[in-house]
């Protein structure tokens, strides 16, 4: 459906949608439906190039899911080399808001809303044909401003499908390791160094540590679920977290990845900045369990000082 179509659509009012209204927790059902809804349709998640008021100017916006237990949008003005990130969403009706502050009633009462304190609200059901119709504001502008655009559908800009490449009978426990890419210099030429990328779970879901080999590393700590009774295989999606203590004034690094082999992945890497990149190949790093396995079992015994 063309964007004019959409349009005509819209204001004609024949959107037929469910009433439900509720805010994004990791128990909160109605929430989670819409997000695995529009994360499944394969045509939400994506790039959506909008004009904001000044100073963001020329923007582009990302939806971004998490396999299909989350999303979030995020944003980069070059112009002014401005980043605006969205990690809490609510729903209400046909309408997903992406916020920089949590909107739970224990959350917002301590939320300051300092700016610029970004959100985005849109139509779930035009999002899930690909059209981001809806409204952005932030406590810099005087007023919300409409937006009716649709996903940037050039094949680089399209988002990796990694869910289609889900191997069932691969224990999601076999993601855990440490991974060495095979072709680094590919991600420094994007100005990026990481040589090494180690998945472990923690808590029941998956995080990710990017390191250079050098001491330089970014952790990402939110991960797609990972325990026997809800995982996604052999398949990861982690991205990096955004405090809300910055007010929505930052970036997110995402991972993405299914594994070839019990001993190799391939992911792609996405930035605000940057965009996707990849695919990518990684092997496991095998040394690291034969280290382990050849450290004493016992500490020595400290040293007793002689009299």
């Amino acid at each position: 459906m063309t964007l004019k179509s959409w349009l005509n659509l819209i204001c004609a009012g024949v959107l037929i949608v469910g009433a439900k209204a509720a805010w994004a927790d990791d128990d909160n059902d109605p929430v989670k439906a819409s997000v695995a809804d529009l994360c499944q349709s394969g045509k939400a998640e994506g790039e959506y190039d909008a004009v904001l008021p000044a100073p963001m100017g020329q923007v582009r916006l990302y939806i971004l899911c998490r396999g299909t237990a989350g999303m979030v949008a995020t944003g980069y003005a070059a112009a002014g080399g401005i980043f605006q990130s969205m990690v809490h969403v609510a729903v209400d009706d046909d309408t997903i808001s992406f916020l920089s502050w949590d909107p739970t009633s224990d959350g917002a009462t301590i939320a300051a809303g300092h700016t610029p304190s970004p959100e985005l609200h849109a139509s779930i059901t035009a999002l899930k044909n690909g059209v981001l119709s809806g409204s952005y504001q932030n406590q810099s502008q005087a007023r919300e401003v409409d937006i009716l655009v649709a996903r940037n559908e050039d094949p680089a800009k399209v988002p990796p499908d990694i869910l289609s490449k889900k191997n069932p009978n691969r224990d999601f426990r076999k993601v855990k390791g440490r991974f060495l890419l095979e072709h680094p210099e590919q991600l420094k030429k994007l100005g990026l160094s990481m040589g090494i990328i180690t998945l472990n779970i923690v808590a029941g879901a998956q995080v990710a540590h990017l390191d250079d080999g050098s001491g330089l590393s970014a952790l990402l700590l939110s991960g797609l679920p990972a325990t026997a009774a809800n995982n996604s295989g052999d398949l990861f999606a982690i991205n990096s977290g955004v405090d809300d203590g910055v007010y929505g004034a930052s970036f997110i690094n995402h991972v993405r990845g299914h594994m070839t082999s019990d001993d190799e992945v391939e992911f792609w890497f996405f930035n605000t900045q940057l965009g996707f990149s990849g695919p990518y190949l990684a092997k496991r790093d095998k040394t690291v369990n034969t280290m382990i396995k050849n450290m004493p079992g016992t500490a020595p015994a400290p040293q007793q000082n002689k009299p």
